[in-house]
């Protein structure tokens, strides 16, 4: 059986839309909620429509881009809870947040290793840049205690 791909109900100015609501934070389903539509309809319309998929991926990598925000300005606030925000990014960013180890952009290829000698922990990473933001000493374990050492 094939998927029908439906624009209908689809509206130009839902392209603007998804964006300013992804500049908030929003979520894929709180944009299908604001829409009043199904995360399938969304779904169907960036299929149907490169306007819409386009202004729903940058929705995307804006909603993400607060998120980690505030991930990073909750290392400097003993009060936040830095835990549920790494959670909900794992949530609604699974296919970037489900590998601890972190490898930039570029670095392997399909069949290529990485370029980097061993992949970084990110879980501890972040552990360790909130132990030396409240003071506290980084472990030796960690890039930033490797670092350290060899200076």
């Amino acid at each position: 059986m094939k998927k029908v791909i439906s624009a209908k109900g689809y509206l130009k100015e839902f392209d603007n839309q998804v964006m300013e609501l992804g500049k908030g934070g929003a979520t894929i389903a709180i944009m299908a909620d604001a829409l009043s539509v199904s995360i399938e309809q969304l779904e169907d319309w960036a299929r149907a429509r490169k306007s819409f998929k386009d202004a729903l991926s940058v929705a995307m990598t804006s909603s993400r881009a607060f998120h980690e925000r505030r991930l990073i300005e909750s290392y400097t606030n003993k009060d936040s809870n830095s835990t549920l925000i790494q959670s909900l990014l794992k949530a609604n960013f699974g296919d970037v947040y489900t590998n601890s180890a972190y490898q930039p952009v570029g670095t392997a290829g399909k069949g290529k290793k990485a370029d980097l000698a061993e992949p970084i922990d990110f879980n501890e990473e972040i552990a360790s840049l909130i132990r030396e933001l409240r003071g506290d000493s980084a472990p030796s374990g960690s890039i930033r205690g490797k670092k350290a050492e060899q200076e």
